[in-house]
């Protein structure tokens, strides 16, 4: 009986001290939540900056070029004004650095006429130039008249201008940041 009434004892004991403790602990609590709605703001904000890669802008640019080549060339009748595409070494012998090209068919055939024997003469630079000068007024008169003419490929030469503005912006951001970065290191340095 004795050792019982000690357990009980304890037992109540025990029972008074952790609710107290639990009452004292949740007073602190709804003091802090007090404060907290008194106090201004402390939350901390994080601002995260994301930005797409150069390459998206590339992909987005060269998808309007194809997307109107292939609308301008289905409206064009005649053959020397379509633009075709095609892939080329950059200049270097040793490069395997190759470029995509879209030129209209006119600037290969007149190229083929003056340099036909494969020896560059200046009086035969001149005349091509001039003849290439002559057919780009000519292509651009027609480029005009067909995009005045069509809704559609107005549209999707809008969409290609946008999408070659937006690269050149990209390319104008990612030498700024690497002229920032420079200065940063010579700054540290």
């Amino acid at each position: 009986m004795i050792i019982r009434t000690i357990n009980l004892a304890a037992l109540v004991f025990i029972g008074l001290y952790s609710t107290n403790s639990l009452a004292s602990y949740a007073s602190a609590q709804t003091k802090q939540l007090e404060e907290a709605n008194n106090t201004p703001d402390k939350v901390e904000h994080i601002e995260v900056f994301g930005s797409k890669p150069l390459s998206f802008y590339k992909y987005q640019h060269r998808k309007s070029q194809r997307t109107y080549i292939k609308e301008f060339n289905a409206l064009v009748d005649e053959g020397e004004y379509k633009i075709r595409c095609y892939k080329r070494s950059n200049g270097i012998k040793a490069s395997r650095i190759v470029v995509t090209k879209c030129a209209p068919r006119y600037e290969e055939d007149l190229k083929a006429d003056v340099f036909i024997f494969g020896v560059s003469n200046p009086s035969r630079d001149r005349q091509y130039i001039e003849r290439v000068k002559a057919k780009s007024k000519e292509h651009l008169e027609l480029t005009a008249k067909l995009l005045n003419a069509n809704p559609e490929l107005k549209e999707t030469f809008l969409k290609m201008d946008a999408a070659r503005v937006a690269l050149e912006n990209k390319k104008k951001q990612k030498v700024e940041e690497r002229k920032r970065r420079r200065a940063e290191k010579k700054t540290k340095s």
